[in-house]
């Protein structure tokens, strides 16, 4: 389970709604941190912030460019969040490795 906190008041909790969260390998803070490529598709995404947690099943995972913009895009009728991380590691940012998560009730 991957988890994330949010100091502030956030609007994730609507329709039509794309949020994205950088996040950094575990290499980086702690062996203790779960790396981005290691969350499969099925996986539970938990957000909390000071007033609820929010849940989304992880539904896809992409690598792209850091220019393709297409692949985080609103999609109407549903409430996301898309994880975002450079990629490979130690690369420079040469990619991004996206994983894509639905909100489930």
């Amino acid at each position: 389970m991957f988890f994330a906190v949010l100091k502030h008041r956030t609007a994730l909790a609507a329709h039509n709604l794309r949020a994205s969260l950088s996040v950094r390998d575990s290499t980086v803070w702690s062996s203790s941190t779960l790396s981005i490529n290691r969350i499969q598709v099925g996986n539970i995404v938990t957000i909390t912030n000071l007033w609820e947690e929010l849940r989304y099943e992880v539904v896809g995972t992409q690598i792209i460019a850091p220019n393709d913009l297409d692949a985080i895009k609103i999609q109407p009728g549903k409430e996301m969040i898309t994880l975002l991380s450079c990629h490979p590691v130690a690369s420079g940012g040469k990619q991004r490795y996206l994983v894509f998560c639905e909100r489930i009730t």
